[in-house]
């Protein structure tokens, strides 16, 4: 894999082996550092998604999962939601990049937006430090148990927006849908340049108000 400039002399030091996008994006960031150009979030985004051992799932119940993939989508190491149904509950379900968040600053956040009625941990351990610093009610998550919500209701926000005929992928999704109606400038910096494209003869909406369950 080769980047060279447009004397075709090479940027950085070429390397071979370059098979997956977990490999290939660290090379694009130093490129892009190298050349002083500023790292869009859709390749920071890019990259979260990319490093899979070092992502972690919880789910949070809450009053509405529309409003809980909204505000828990916005934070910052939150690779991906999916609104669902646990323990007769309605569920956020969340995958973190561990490194950008850590489970208790994670735990916090979602409390402050209330988010958080109930936490669902995938081990003891998790548990056991949950309750070292929360009274929040915890439980076990156990992934077979728990369902997705229908197509219908993932991604609510994105509705009668813009941003709804894009073809996104899970992570894009879960960013877009947290700001399309409170921040859609926000919500366009994790879009590609094709995708701005396609909704510039239209103007995202502006309105900060959620879709009600």
């Amino acid at each position: 894999m080769r980047f060279f400039d447009k004397t075709e002399s090479d940027i950085i030091p070429r390397h071979g082996k370059i098979w997956t996008m977990e490999k290939l994006v660290p090379r694009i960031e130093k490129v892009l550092t190298t050349k002083k150009i500023p790292i869009p979030e859709t390749l920071k985004l890019l990259k979260l998604d990319s490093q899979k051992n070092k992502h972690n799932t919880i789910a949070l119940a809450m009053h509405c999962f529309w409003t809980g993939e909204m505000h828990l989508g916005a934070i910052d190491g939150v690779v991906t939601t999916e609104a669902g149904f646990y323990d007769k509950k309605e569920v956020t379900l969340v995958t973190y990049h561990t490194e950008t968040i850590d489970l208790k600053t994670l735990i916090q956040k979602a409390a402050k937006v209330k988010c958080a009625n109930k936490i669902y941990l995938k081990t003891d351990q998790e548990i056991k430090l949950a309750k070292s610093f929360t009274k929040l009610k915890t439980d076990q998550l156990i992934i077979k148990n728990y369902t997705p919500a229908k197509i219908a209701d993932q991604k609510k926000q994105l509705a009668d927006t813009p941003f709804a005929g894009l073809k996104l992928t899970p992570s894009q999704a879960t960013k877009v849908n947290a700001f399309a109606r409170s921040a859609p400038k926000k919500a366009q910096t994790y879009l590609t340049q094709k995708q701005r494209q396609l909704i510039q003869p239209n103007k995202p909406k502006t309105t900060k108000q959620e879709i009600p369950n």
